[in-house]
């Protein structure tokens, strides 16, 4: 008699497997279609009594995995022309406040006015939202060192089987200071107030989601 591990193990590799296959492709297809493949999931964790990370969550891994390659230039032919466009925004405020940093780089979204709802459920139309979801001290990792560094934690992250380190207090220091520094290169004159020949006031340009 197998036991649930096991059973859980000979669903991941006979069927899993086949629901999975192109996943990238079909995410784009109706709520009602995707729903039937997610009962299958369900009925194989009911009688086999495991559980296990959801469909949903797995096709997110998996295109956060194919837009990270494409970051990296890890692409052939047509593909390359879908690499994902980051930026860093940013708007003019007069206050200096932690949250507007802590926006981060974001993922420029390719939905338009006239998008219909299938391309908007698919890869294409939802990587950017997938993508706001990572922890920006990954992002901030894979731009530093490289995407496919992270590529794993992110997957993980997905499917919840990863979270970031706590802030230690050595740590926490060190993030104050990168974020001080980030402020004061983002500081520069208003030169309205010079032309008016009144006393030289700051503007702040920071990112803010």
């Amino acid at each position: 008699m197998l036991d649930s591990s096991n059973l859980k193990m000979m669903y991941v590799m006979f069927v899993r497997s086949i629901l999975e296959y192109g996943n990238l492709v079909y995410m784009g297809a109706a709520q009602s279609h995707l729903d039937k493949l997610d009962r299958v999931q369900e009925s194989a964790m009911r009688l086999c009594g495991f559980t296990i990370e959801t469909l949903k969550s797995r096709r997110e891994a998996a295109s956060i995995s194919l837009a990270f390659d494409l970051l990296d230039d890890d692409a052939y032919g047509e593909l390359r022309n879908y690499k994902p466009e980051l930026y860093e925004p940013i708007r003019l405020t007069k206050k200096r406040t932690r949250q507007a940093v802590e926006a981060g780089t974001q993922m420029k979204s390719r939905i338009k006015a006239s998008s219909l709802d299938q391309f908007r459920r698919s890869y294409l139309g939802s990587i950017h939202n997938i993508w706001a979801k990572l922890p920006q001290s990954l992002i901030e990792e894979g731009k530093q060192k490289s995407w496919q560094a992270v590529k794993s934690r992110a997957k993980r992250y997905l499917t919840g089987k990863w979270e970031p380190r706590p802030l230690t207090q050595e740590r926490l220091k060190k993030e104050k200071k990168e974020t001080h520094e980030q402020l004061k290169q983002y500081t520069c004159w208003d030169p309205c107030s010079l032309e008016r020949n009144e006393r030289p006031r700051h503007l702040h340009w920071l990112t803010v989601n």
